[in-house]
């Protein structure tokens, strides 16, 4: 997939996902920051942003090809305009916000090993779930904001202050 490398005048790096615009908001294409994670950026941060150097952007590469292995990642230097090749869905849930670290970073580190299992377990169900209905995984994204929803966590079925998340999926197309 086709990626636009940006940097804001503080320092921080952009992804700008080429193929995606067909699939967000008119003006938008898809965004991946460290902080922040996925989501909808204006075009224009391609012409208003310096491009990012390699080494400027060698991390946020990284993280990217972490996610979306095995799909190579290859920088590009300007946005093209794709045709909508892409139905895109999702399926949401609601989790406790202990889990959400290993959803969306990889970050196991604060589940025990019995919630690590029962994680992992829901995680592969979800994504069967989606896989069986005909569609390509695309990427998990979280609700902005605090847990602050009281409830039966989608993960392990236990009361808790749950936070939304949603899974992305896509039928068709090649690249993300």
């Amino acid at each position: 997939m086709d990626v636009v490398f940006r940097r804001y005048p503080e320092g921080d790096v952009i992804a700008l996902f080429c193929a995606s615009a067909p699939d967000c908001n008119d003006g938008n294409v898809m965004s991946y920051m460290h902080v922040g994670q996925h989501g909808e950026a204006s075009r224009q941060l391609g012409r208003n942003l310096k491009l990012a150097t390699a080494e400027e952007y060698a991390p946020l590469l990284r993280e990217l090809q972490s996610i979306y292995k095995p799909e190579p990642i290859r920088p590009v230097t300007r946005l093209y305009a794709m045709p909508r090749k892409k139905k895109w869905d999702r399926y949401e849930y609601r989790i406790a916000g202990d889990y959400l670290s290993a959803l969306i970073n990889a970050d196991y580190s604060g589940l025990n090993t019995e919630d690590f299992a029962r994680f992992t377990a829901w995680r592969e169900h979800a994504e069967t779930v989606a896989r069986n209905a005909g569609f390509t995984i695309g990427h998990w994204t979280c609700e902005d904001g605090e847990a602050d929803n009281w409830g039966k966590c989608d993960v392990s079925e236990l009361q808790a202050m749950r936070i939304g998340v949603t899974l992305h999926v896509y039928t068709g197309g090649n690249n993300a």
